[in-house]
């Protein structure tokens, strides 16, 4: 078997059929692929749905289990998978037709223990888009400690096929009860890495779901967030350092954590957070010389400005005591200004 797709869902009613319909539509023999999904204790129609799609395809695989997250339900999926190479999925996405077969031909062509293709973020759940294949003739392949220094390579796991045994012998895993998984699980895998190469096909349709994880406005999901990217980026420092050890180029790596720092001041400012609750985090963040904020590279004028509020404790809290005060919504009203400024 070449490919095992590995989804995991929970309350995905209204999205996992779309998602499901699009990999069984792409020009793969049945043989040629799993789908393993797996259900982190949905209360919805989601398994109703799901249960008939197992009666009509003998390639899939669905696993019940009681709600642990999305780090442990990918993890359980690769110790279930068959498949020579992996690819993860979220449920409330989809793929573009025909456009797999393509992705694996190369990966087994040329050997890669990574491929890294393209994604389009969009609002359409037109499943039956096509998508031309590219001549793969010059596809350029790297070493993944190479890679990692030279390319502003993207942090999200659905837009590689992994081969499983690489990933298996890596030891690497996805950190289980925290958010932003993706981020340090690509950047400790592909160092390793013998063979990796990307691909410019533009194969995952990323969906705008207003209900995500990410997009949850409610107090204690930002709280979540905004600790588990705290987290994530002192993990990243941790890495950086291993990584220099080794002689690699981190640049890269270090931009990316400085935009990481970057969104978690920005999100300190735009929620209903007290000084009692920023104090922590900024020291964490002091501790570990990932603040005062360095300089991000943006082309975006709205985003500078807010890289000079929150670059020191200094700017950070004129802005938050003062301009708070007056503001329901600070960051809103910085953007309405920049806005009618232009």
């Amino acid at each position: 078997m070449n490919l095992s797709i590995i989804i995991p869902f929970f309350n995905s009613e209204n999205f996992i059929l779309q998602c499901i319909t699009s990999i069984t539509n792409q020009n793969l023999h049945i043989k040629d692929y799993e789908i393993i999904l797996i259900d982190d204790g949905s209360t919805d129609k989601s398994n109703l749905i799901v249960s008939q799609f197992i009666n009509k395809f003998s390639n899939i695989k669905l696993i019940t289990q009681k709600n642990c997250g999305l780090s442990v339900s990918r993890n359980i999926g690769v110790n279930l998978s068959e498949g020579n190479y992996i690819f993860f999925m979220d449920s409330d996405d989809y793929i573009a037709l025909n456009t797999l077969r393509s992705l694996l031909k190369i990966v087994i062509k040329n050997n890669l223990d990574m491929l890294e293709f393209s994604f389009t973020q969009t609002k359409s759940r037109n499943i039956y888009d096509t998508n031309k294949a590219l001549n793969d003739n010059k596809l350029e392949i790297f070493e993944g400690k190479d890679y990692i220094a030279s390319r502003n390579y993207l942090d999200y796991v659905w837009v590689y096929l992994y081969k499983r045994s690489f990933l298996l012998n890596s030891k690497v895993q996805f950190i289980e009860g925290r958010i932003m998984e993706d981020t340090l699980f690509n950047a400790e895998l592909i160092p390793k890495a013998k063979r990796i190469a990307y691909y410019p096909l533009d194969v995952y349709r990323y969906v705008d779901n207003p209900n995500s994880l990410t997009n949850n406005k409610k107090y204690e999901a930002k709280k979540k967030m905004i600790n588990d990217h705290v987290f994530m980026v002192v993990k990243y420092s941790d890495l950086i350092k291993k990584l220099n050890f080794e002689k690699i180029n981190t640049k890269v790596l270090k931009n990316k954590q400085q935009y990481i720092v970057f969104s978690i001041l920005k999100n300190l400012l735009d929620n209903n957070f007290k000084f009692r609750e920023i104090n922590p985090i900024l020291k964490t963040l002091s501790e570990n010389n990932l603040y005062p904020l360095q300089p991000i590279k943006s082309k975006s004028p709205y985003k500078k400005l807010i890289a000079i509020i929150v670059k020191n404790k200094f700017t950070f809290f004129i802005f938050f005591k003062f301009y708070r005060k007056i503001m329901k919504n600070p960051m809103l009203s910085l953007q309405k200004i920049y806005h009618r400024s232009i």
